[in-house]
Parts: structure tokens; C-alpha cells; sequence
């Protein structure tokens, strides 16, 4: 199969990671998790549901579609 690119932005510190193409990072969750008919709205629900869960959270200094990983990979 072919490559897929998946820009999420310039380089930021360890952890955060920024949403360039939220449209492409839905559909390709959707693919991921099997529900074919994600949009960024169900993604946002999604991604409020593991802030409860303690595995991302809002960086310090709060941006639009920015996030950080709570422990950083």
C-alpha cells in the first residue's frame, strides 16, 4: 500500500503535537477505529474524552487544535 503523510506541523517540544488538517486526521481515525462516519466534531469528543482519562491534555499556553501527551513518547 502506498505511504500515507499526515502533516501535524512544524516541531514542537516532546509531547505536543498540533492539528494541521483536522478534515484528514477525522477521516483517518474514523478509519483507524472503524467508524467510517467520524468528522472533526466526533474527533473533539473523542479527544475530550481521553483529557478525563489522563492521557492528553491542553498545553500550557492554550492554542487551537494543539495538544500534549500527559507522559510524552
Amino acid at each position: 500500500p502506498p505511504a500515507r503523510r499526515l502533516s501535524l506541523g512544524p516541531p514542537a517540544p516532546p509531547g505536543i503535537f498540533k492539528i494541521e488538517d483536522s478534515a484528514q486526521v477525522a477521516r483517518l481515525w474514523g478509519i483507524r477505529k472503524n467508524r467510517p462516519a467520524m468528522n472533526y466534531d466526533k474527533l473533539s469528543r473523542s479527544i475530550r474524552q481521553y483529557y478525563k482519562k489522563g492521557i492528553i491534555r491542553k498545553p500550557d499556553i492554550s492554542q487551537r487544535l494543539v495538544y500534549q501527551f500527559v507522559h510524552p513518547i
